[in-house]
């Protein structure tokens, strides 16, 4: 009896581990998508607002390929850890957990994926409407919840021991870094060159300023001058 009683026990442990991991991971894939669905949100009206303020900057059309290369790429990253972990996550049970991770990680079931998230999309929505000043702040307003859930999904995958197996992504992640750092020189070069526009044309409008003075300051058609007999 005491015997079956504890193989009884052991089952429930195994099952309640199990279940911490299995949960964590369905959470992380839910957590990923909606931080995916937040940025994707994010991008639109960035674009949106980038579109409207194009007149205000040359560089926009300098820099364009660059931010939807990166666009891409980041779409590519998180398409690839989405698709991984729902590929393994059936097999999440074949990693268990020990000691005090164990005991942390049941407790995980807990935690909301992103409460507020709806309303901040309506939030969001309407900002975006507002005026310059007004979508900018809804803009960081928006990545600044981005990173919060990304926070969420981090503590998430603390617990869902394949998430380390999907993170595999250093061939995009130097693609990334590489693209991030030509966006950076491209921006770079294109202050320099609208810097150099403005010291050029600031220039020439003060010679032509300083040549309509010396017109007027010494005429060209001065009266003839009439020898005395």
């Amino acid at each position: 009896m005491i015997q079956r009683t504890l193989f009884a026990l052991l089952l429930v442990s195994v099952a309640s581990v199990f279940a911490a991991e299995n949960e964590a991971c369905e959470k992380l894939i839910e957590c990923e998508a909606q931080a995916k669905a937040k940025w994707e949100l994010c991008s639109v009206h960035n674009s949106t607002v980038d579109l409207l303020e194009h007149h205000e900057s040359s560089c926009h059309n300098f820099t364009e390929h660059l931010h939807e290369e990166i666009h891409e790429l980041t779409e590519e990253k998180s398409n690839h850890y989405g698709s991984c972990l729902k590929r393994l996550s059936p097999n999440a049970s074949d990693y268990p957990l020990k000691g005090k991770k164990r005991a942390k990680c049941i407790s995980i079931k807990k935690m909301k994926v992103n409460p507020s998230l709806k309303n901040r999309d309506a939030k969001t929505r309407r900002a975006a409407k507002e005026k310059k000043e007004k979508k900018n702040n809804a803009q960081k307003q928006c990545f600044r919840d981005v990173k919060k859930i990304r926070s969420r999904c981090h503590q998430y995958a603390k617990c869902c021991p394949i998430a380390k197996k999907c993170r595999d992504t250093s061939e995009i992640d130097k693609k990334l870094q590489e693209k991030k750092k030509t966006l950076h020189d491209s921006h770079k070069e294109c202050r320099k060159q609208r810097q150099g526009k403005k010291k050029n044309g600031n220039g020439k409008k003060k010679e032509h300023k300083k040549e309509g003075l010396n017109v007027r300051r010494h005429p060209t058609s001065a009266a003839p001058v009439v020898a005395k007999q």
